[in-house]
């Protein structure tokens, strides 16, 4: 299984062209990725045959998040499963930088029957 991180239709493209079996979307890779824009997803979908895998993140600084950074984060997912998404990458820490169990229900909640994955 070849999966390919990928920030733009061309790249998704591309990937696809060398054999990609599936892409992970991201923007802003070089702060380790952020959600993609909803735009380039309903872009994308139009011409990728091979799975996406969206990650979900509303910042770069690290994975606590607020209340208002996991309402964004359910929005996110909820327009993103109006496509053929295969899988979400998601995570929530607490301040002692251990799983946050509570806000992290919710997103998977939020993601029904779409796989969810821890990021690397």
């Amino acid at each position: 299984m070849l999966e390919v991180i990928v920030t733009s239709v061309d790249e998704a493209l591309e990937a696809e062209k060398h054999g990609a079996h599936r892409l992970e979307v991201v923007k802003d890779i070089e702060v380790a990725g952020l959600t993609p824009d909803r735009s380039i997803i309903k872009n994308m979908i139009e011409v990728v045959k091979i799975p996406l895998v969206i990650m979900i993140r509303p910042h770069h600084h690290g994975f606590q998040y607020s209340n208002e950074d996991i309402q964004k984060m359910i929005g996110d997912i909820h327009y993103f499963n109006n496509f053929r998404i295969e899988s979400f990458v998601l995570g929530v820490l607490n301040e002692e930088n251990e799983i946050d169990t509570n806000k992290l229900k919710l997103l998977v909640d939020a993601c029904g029957d779409t796989h969810t994955v821890a990021p690397d």
